[in-house]
This record gives C-alpha cells, sequence and structure tokens, in this order.
C-alpha cells in the first residue's frame, strides 16, 4: 500500500534535516507531501490526499515561546494547498489538529493529524490537558471527532502517537477503515 508523509512542527525546525529526511524517504518509496496533492487510484476511482507543510509560526514564535500564535485558516489552506475539488473526495494529512474549523471549511473531508500527544497527560472523564503550545485544554487530543462544515459532514482523525512523556495516556498508532457511502 502506498505510504504517505508530512512534516510537523520538529522536522521542520532544521530544514537541513528535513530534506536529508524527506530524500530518504523518497528513497524508500514513501510520499512525501509538502503543500501539494496526490490521487490514490483504484479502477477508475479516486482519492485526493492532500498534505501540508505548515510553517513554524503556526507551532511556535521565533523567541520559541507559544503566546499569541496565529491561527490557521481556510485562505492559508487554499494559499498552500489550491482550492480542492469538493465534488470528490479530499482527505487531509495536517500535523496540527487544533484548526479542525479551518480544514473542514477548506474542503478536507477526513483529515488525519496528530500533534497533540494525546494531551500529554489523561484525566478520566475529561481528556487532554495540555497542548504541545502549554495551553490547558486542548479541544482535539486524541480520537476522531466530526464537524458540521461548507461541504456537509467532516472528520478528524486523531492519534496520540508514540512518543513524548505521557500519563494516563499509551502510545498508539491509529488505524482507519474507510468506507465508502453513496
Amino acid at each position: 500500500a502506498p505510504t504517505y508523509y508530512i512534516f510537523g512542527n520538529h522536522e521542520t525546525d532544521n530544514m537541513d534535516n528535513a530534506e536529508a529526511l524527506a530524500l530518504k524517504l523518497t528513497e524508500c518509496g514513501v510520499h512525501v507531501l509538502r503543500n501539494n496533492m496526490e490521487q490514490i487510484k483504484i479502477g477508475e476511482e479516486h482519492i485526493n490526499i492532500y498534505g501540508t507543510q505548515l510553517p513554524q509560526k503556526f507551532y511556535r514564535n521565533e523567541d520559541f515561546s507559544h503566546h499569541d500564535l496565529p491561527q490557521i485558516t481556510k485562505d492559508e489552506l487554499t494559499k498552500l494547498l489550491g482550492e480542492p475539488d469538493r465534488s470528490e473526495c479530499n482527505f487531509l494529512l495536517s500535523h496540527t489538529p487544533l484548526a479542525f474549523r479551518a480544514y473542514a471549511d477548506w474542503g478536507a473531508d477526513v483529515t488525519f493529524s496528530g500533534h497533540c500527544h494525546g494531551g500529554v497527560i489523561r484525566l478520566p472523564f475529561i481528556g487532554g490537558i495540555l497542548s504541545p503550545e502549554r495551553k490547558f485544554f486542548p479541544r482535539y487530543t486524541k480520537g476522531i471527532y466530526e464537524l458540521n462544515a461548507e461541504q456537509g459532514l467532516a472528520k478528524l482523525a486523531v492519534t496520540a502517537g508514540l512518543g513524548k512523556f505521557r500519563l494516563n495516556n499509551p502510545s498508539e498508532i491509529m488505524i482507519c477503515t474507510l468506507e465508502r457511502q453513496e
């Protein structure tokens, strides 16, 4: 099966390392998406799969602080990725789930994200309590979320991933089974 990869905030901390990683992954047959789209084709059908490489300004300030970060918007996504064909199925890989509304309004039917590491520490009945931006109780930390958007129901799949310190929050790799709806 084809494998797709996008950069997150840590890969783009050092662009020389990021370029070397992209080259190595591509040599291994991995599709590295950097603000572009590819299609997964099966017979006459296809799915558009977009991948973002978001600028560092959305993750941290130049002084490495996290206060007053700009919000990712539908317009910003259009500048990075172009306008999606909303009559087709559009998947989006974007590292941070915090901009789910912008992704859905841009035209992503399903978005796959990580970044929040499940909220680092999880409390029963409450969920994740801390985002990498040092904000308490982030909205999207782990699991499947739904949102009514311009094009209809959009979904967001957020994995807690494998790294970082954790409490009540086991590492995970998410497996999603996609089913076609008419």
